[in-house]
C-alpha cells in the first residue's frame, strides 16, 4: 500500500467516491476528502498531503482560494486542480498559483491512477 496522505475535494459525492475508489484500487490508502473549501482548510489545518486534488468549482470558498491557502500555508504540498467546465485562463491562473497541472475534467484522473 502506498502511504502518501492524499486529500480530494469535490463537492460532487458520486465523482468524489469514484476518485477516492480509483486511488484505493491504484494502492493508495491513505486518503481523506472533502465537499467544500471550508471543510478542505480545516482538514490542512491538522495534517500535511501529499497531495491535493482540488476541483476548482468546489463551494465556499471556491478551488482557486483553497488553492491560494494551501500555496500559502504549505507551499510544498503537490496541488492538481481539475473542472469539467472552466475556461482557458483558470488553468492558466490556478498554474501561476502553484498548481501542479490543471486536468480538464475528472475522467482525466482514472486514466491517471488506473493501472
Amino acid at each position: 500500500m502506498k502511504e502518501s496522505p492524499i486529500l480530494i475535494v469535490e463537492d460532487d459525492e458520486p465523482t468524489c467516491n469514484l476518485l477516492k475508489v480509483v486511488l484505493e484500487k491504484a494502492g493508495y490508502s491513505n486518503i481523506t476528502t472533502a465537499c467544500d473549501g471550508l471543510t478542505a482548510m480545516r482538514l490542512l489545518e491538522s495534517r500535511t498531503f501529499k497531495l491535493v486534488l482540488l476541483n476548482v468549482g468546489i463551494p465556499e470558498p471556491n478551488g482557486i482560494e483553497v488553492l491560494r491557502y494551501i500555496k500559502k500555508m504549505a507551499p510544498s504540498t503537490n496541488v492538481v486542480m481539475t473542472s469539467g467546465y472552466q475556461k482557458y485562463q483558470v488553468a492558466v491562473l490556478t498554474i501561476e498559483l502553484g498548481a501542479l497541472a490543471f486536468l480538464k475534467n475528472h475522467y482525466h484522473w482514472i486514466n491517471c491512477f488506473h493501472n
